[in-house]
């Protein structure tokens, strides 16, 4: 007589009314969670246990444990058993495991849209409050900034055009160079030189650009609110530009003048000239009553874009000093981002509110608007051949964009990780994209090459050199770095 849960003799044997014998301890627990049968699953009360009386001189004997091979059989059953059970086990923590990995995804989903829709609020509570006091005060929020106006005249208009279909026709023609480094070529670069050239009291290098002829000048802009010219030949600082108050978020070299462009979050875009030796001067553009998020250069080399969270872009003539147009998007959302075409008829704007915008310069009317992203778009490209063109946002994907179709024909997700500038080479054979660390993709099939990810800290901005030869990056570090090959 052996215990249907235990499987062995009984010490305390009961029989219950389904006609079982159980041990009484384990059945009683068993009746006590469960209220029923162990085996027929019929209700069961302790009750309905009745005691077997049998003799207490001697127990039993297991038929199994009278010889040595039955003794053995009987472990390897119990063995058995447990093996089973042990993999049922498994099997339940694995399902809970799903359970609970679906839940945690599922609330943290919950809270980013919680945060989206709180930013949200607070931005429209911030729009109604500065409403109501322009309401107060009679004007348009723009009296105490100090414009010079002027117009995008007929005679502007036409140049644009023609500059345009002249840069189209050249590149319809354009191959790429017999110097461009190949994807086996750039997967064996390594760090050449890292160079901490802004204070270390605010750590933190946010903007950089090289020059398009000169490829040993280097531009940087910091944290410490300062603009840096580096000769990369002789690995150091050339000249300091100060004058901003607030952190740089953007600079830009002219490519045949001694001129730099730059951008501050202290709603300010400047025009530095300088010589050899020393910086000449420092003209202010104040067309905006934000941060200024960008800057960039019209291909004429004569006018400037500019970008900015109060929801603007402006274009600025670089010579005369006047703001030619002061345009915003219906709903006036915040720029992030700003770029010209190489053409030079067309400027792209990326927002806030996860819109990568086309504008026309000549009508300054949006022509384009893609939206195919969430999140707030960090940085937008073109690429030189006038073909191609990418943005992204600050969710950690990149769309690939053609412009002839005005449809995406590639995305790049990179799941946590985060982005912060992209860029194609000259040739538009790769794209660069920054952030939490540093990869290179081809840019027809967005195929990876390669990803470096020996940064110490955030990449904010990373440059390719002429033909891909080397690459340039900044990051939270205080670090200019230079990625090239040692052969």
């Amino acid at each position: 007589m052996l215990c249907s849960i235990s499987g062995v003799v009984p010490t305390d044997p009961v029989i219950s009314k389904t006609g079982y014998v159980f041990e009484r301890s384990a059945v009683v627990k068993y009746i006590e969670s469960e209220g029923k049968c162990p085996h027929t699953q019929e209700p069961l009360t302790v009750q309905d246990l009745i005691a077997i009386k049998e003799s207490k001189t001697a127990k039993p004997r297991v038929a199994q444990a009278t010889s040595i091979p039955g003794m053995l059989q009987m472990f390897q059953n119990e063995w058995d058993s447990l093996m089973l059970e042990t993999f049922t086990l498994r099997q339940h923590l694995e399902t809970v495991r799903q359970e609970l990995a679906q839940a945690l995804y599922q609330h943290d989903a919950a809270c980013r849209v919680i945060a989206r829709l709180i930013k949200e609020r607070d931005a429209a509570r911030n729009a109604l409050a500065t409403a109501h006091a322009q309401i107060a005060t009679g004007d348009s929020g723009r009296a105490d900034m100090d414009i010079d106006h002027g117009i995008i005249t007929e005679e502007l208009k036409a140049r644009i055009t023609l500059l345009s279909k002249q840069l189209s026709a050249e590149r319809k023609k354009r191959a790429a160079p017999a110097t461009l480094r190949d994807a086996s070529r750039i997967q064996s670069y390594t760090v050449l030189s890292s160079n901490p050239i802004h204070k270390a009291s605010e750590p933190g290098i946010l903007a950089l650009d090289i020059h398009p002829t000169d490829q040993n000048k280097v531009i940087t802009g910091g944290a410490d609110k300062t603009v840096v010219l580096f000769d990369r030949a002789q690995s150091k600082k050339a000249l300091t530009f100060t004058g901003h108050k607030k952190k740089i978020t953007s600079v830009q070299f002219h490519p045949t003048a001694n001129v730099i462009f730059s951008s501050s979050f202290d709603n300010t875009a400047r025009v530095w000239r300088y010589n050899d030796s020393e910086v000449v001067s420092a003209d202010v553009l104040k067309a905006h009553t934000g941060p200024v998020v960008g800057v960039s250069l019209h291909p004429t080399n004569d006018y400037l874009a500019t970008g900015s969270s109060d929801g603007y872009w402006a274009f600025h003539d670089i010579n005369t000093l006047k703001c030619l147009a002061h345009v915003a998007s219906e709903d006036r959302a915040p720029v992030s981002s700003i770029r010209f075409h190489p053409d030079g008829a067309i400027l792209g704007t990326g927002t806030e509110d996860s819109f990568f915008r086309i504008w026309d310069i000549r009508t300054q009317q949006n022509a384009v608007i893609f939206g195919e992203q969430t999140g707030k778009i960090v940085d937008v490209a073109f690429a030189e051949n006038g073909f191609f063109a990418a943005s992204a946002s600050e969710n950690g994907v990149v769309k690939l964009w053609d412009l002839r179709k005005l449809k995406s024909y590639n995305t790049i997700e990179l799941g946590q990780n985060q982005v912060t500038s992209i860029d194609f080479d000259y040739s538009a054979t790769y794209l660069l994209v920054a952030g939490t660390d540093l990869r290179v993709f081809q840019s027809k099939n967005a195929e990876i090459v390669h990803t470096f990810d020996h940064n110490s800290g955030l990449i904010t901005d990373a440059k390719f050199g002429r033909d891909a030869a080397f690459i340039a990056l900044t990051s939270l570090d205080r670090t200019l770095k230079f990625l090239s090959s040692s052969k």
